[in-house]
């Protein structure tokens, strides 16, 4: 079964309902306060395909909350993986049959929780590697190319995950009051502290966006940096410190590794984006708010 959520989607939520329905079973999109527009658009897709539910919130309960509505579904209905969907990541067609295909691969496979497949751009600003580590400050990159399975994942993007639905029922559903951000990288982390494995399959692909793209000059050459708005800047970093908080005597090599990102995305607002000064009061209130909390 396939959970997708959606708030004012484009277009490539049509690609992404195709690809789900043609590899999943059943496919529950979750609306979040969407327009009308849109809404009778998703109403006539639900309508034409008799396993695609739609459910219509008529607030935005953000990522986690409305991943939380179909996780409850696909668990009542006793599946046995549940595929989770951004609105606009869009599965290669034969995705869930790779990632399934590289599970059955492994010998020692019982204790993998969570599959996830090669995360791929339009704008070649994503990195084909998944983080993963023994224990402690043991960190590495697991290049994610065809054929590779990567063992021991740190986390995993929550869009594109296959997950064992018997492990929601030990970890737990996704932490709601984090509405949007890192909420798939704290659920990694409480999966791994029950025990479950992460593996990353590279012959499985999923096209996604990571945030929106802005174009500038580094060092005389055009490259594509993936950016935020203020206010997600905000929820990003309030939502990492709390993970910081919760996980850095387990995992302290993520925790570096992750410090080293935000004052990359500081020096990132500071230097090459516009509404600098929004953008790092955003990143500052957020800080303190995950550091209250």
């Amino acid at each position: 079964m396939a959970v997708i959520v959606s708030h004012e989607p484009d277009t490539r939520l049509d690609d992404v309902l195709d690809a789900a329905l043609a590899q999943c079973a059943r496919v529950v999109l979750v609306d979040n306060a969407s327009s009308e527009e849109v809404r009778r658009h998703l109403r006539a897709r639900a309508n034409a395909a008799s396993t695609l539910t739609l459910i219509e919130n008529a607030e935005n309960r953000g990522l986690a909350g409305a991943q939380n509505q179909g996780l409850e579904i696909a668990r009542s209905a006793g599946v046995d993986w549940i595929l989770l969907l951004d609105d606009d990541s869009v599965p290669a067609p034969d995705m869930v049959a790779r990632l399934l295909a590289g599970w059955r691969s492994m010998a020692d496979r019982k204790q993998v929780g969570l599959l996830s497949p090669r995360l791929s751009d339009a704008e070649g600003t994503l990195k084909p590697y998944l983080l993963s580590s023994g224990t402690g400050w043991d960190l590495r990159r697991g290049r994610m190319v065809p054929g590779a399975v990567v063992r021991d994942g740190v986390f995993a993007i929550a869009s594109g995950s296959l997950i064992r639905r018997d492990v929601l029922d030990v970890v737990g559903p996704m932490a709601g009051p984090f509405f949007i951000d890192y909420v798939d990288i704290e659920f990694s982390l409480r999966l791994r502290r029950a025990g479950f494995e992460i593996v990353g399959i590279g012959d499985a692909v999923l096209i996604h966006r990571l945030g929106e793209f802005h174009e500038t000059e580094v060092l005389g050459r055009k490259v594509a940096l993936n950016t935020h708005s203020a206010w997600r800047r905000r929820l990003i970093h309030r939502n990492r410190v709390r993970v910081w908080r919760r996980f850095v005597a387990e995992a302290p090599a993520w925790v570096a590794w992750d410090v080293a990102a935000a004052l990359y995305d500081v020096w990132k607002a500071t230097v090459y984006e516009t509404d600098r000064q929004a953008k790092l009061r955003a990143i500052l209130g957020g800080f303190l708010a995950g550091w209250r909390s």
